[in-house]
C-alpha cells in the first residue's frame, strides 16, 4: 500500500492542483495557515499531519482517513470494514459509501479508475458479510 505522502500527492494532483493553489484553497475553505514546507513535508513523508488536519484533509479530498493513511486501497472504506467483525454502525459507513458512489455511475461508464476499485472493494465486502 502506498504511504500517506504518496496518497496525499496523488490526490492533490487528481484535483489537477499545484502545491500552492492546494494551500490557498485549503486554508480558506478551512481558516488554516499551511505554507509550501508543510505540504511538500506532508508529500515527501517527512511529517504526518495531526488528527484534525487529517480529518479536514479527510472531508476535502473525499476520502476516508484509512485511505489517506495507507491502511486501505478503497478511497471510501476504512480499514475496519475490511474485518469480519463488523457492527452495525460499519453497515452505515458501506451504505455511505455507497451513496458517494452512486451519484457518480452513469450509463456511460465514466467512473475512474479509482472509483472502480472502491465499488469492487464495497461488493467484496458487502459479499463477506452475507456469508
Amino acid at each position: 500500500m502506498s504511504s500517506f505522502g504518496e496518497r496525499f500527492r496523488q490526490l492533490r494532483l487528481q484535483k489537477g492542483m499545484t502545491q500552492q493553489e492546494l494551500i490557498d484553497e485549503f486554508n480558506k475553505k478551512y481558516d488554516y495557515s499551511f505554507g509550501k514546507t508543510t505540504i511538500s513535508q506532508y508529500e515527501n513523508n517527512k511529517r504526518i499531519p495531526e488528527i484534525t488536519t487529517l480529518q479536514k484533509l479527510s472531508e476535502y479530498f473525499s476520502v476516508s482517513i484509512d485511505y489517506l493513511l495507507g491502511m486501505t486501497d478503497y478511497p471510501y472504506i476504512t480499514s475496519r470494514l475490511l474485518r469480519e467483525d463488523n457492527t452495525n454502525q460499519d453497515i452505515e459507513s458501506i451504505k455511505n459509501a455507497y451513496e458517494n458512489l452512486k451519484s457518480k455511475i452513469t450509463l456511460d461508464n465514466s467512473l475512474s479508475v479509482q472509483d472502480k476499485e472502491t465499488l469492487i472493494g464495497l461488493i467484496n465486502v458487502s459479499l463477506a458479510r452475507l456469508k
